[in-house]
């Protein structure tokens, strides 16, 4: 009977490929002919990223951030481990304790833009008539979806564009009302 050994293996996460079929295959130095590979294929082990969401986030207060509805926001997120794509979600309710169930698609199979971000075009959900409504981000990894982060609960509130002043040709004299 032998003796057990562990090494343990730090996955770099600026070098790591993501792989969903990993194999580990160990040697003898002296003797390569001494060796084993686990775990035998086609029972895999998978190598994931992991994400972090950083916007929208809280103020770091405990506040959650407001977003406009019917603009671009961008959504971002840390990548650890090489990856090439994401889904992304939301998922929106008016209360934030009762957000749950099946999230809505907003982008599958999408680059792995994490230090640009996605430019999400925000909906303007039909509830927000009656004020904000709160919403939640989720990034995914394709392979498994069950590697994931959500983000901190933000609220989506009503728009607001500016018509008046329009730009250079509009004049507004000293002392008038506008």
């Amino acid at each position: 009977s032998g003796t057990e050994t562990t090494y343990s293996w730090y996955l770099n996460p600026a070098l790591t490929q993501v792989s969903t079929t990993a194999r580990i295959k160990i040697a003898d130095e002296q003797d390569a002919s001494v060796s084993d590979v686990a775990p035998d294929s086609p029972n895999y082990f998978k190598i994931v990223p992991s994400f972090v969401i950083t916007a929208p986030a809280n103020d770091g207060g405990g506040n959650p951030a407001r977003v406009m509805a019917s603009r671009n926001y961008q959504i971002k997120w840390t990548t650890q481990g090489q990856n090439s794509t994401v889904n992304l979600y939301y998922w929106k309710a008016s209360t934030c304790a009762s957000i749950g169930g099946a999230g809505t698609s907003i982008a599958r199979g999408t680059a792995d833009t994490s230090t640009a971000g996605y430019p999400w075009p925000v909906p303007d959900p039909a509830e927000i008539s009656t004020g904000p409504v709160c919403v939640k981000v989720r990034v995914t990894y394709p392979a498994d979806e069950t590697v994931l982060d959500d983000s901190d609960n933000f609220w989506v509130v009503a728009g607001m564009t500016v018509v008046s002043p329009n730009g250079s040709a509009d004049k507004w004299d000293v002392g008038s009302s506008q």
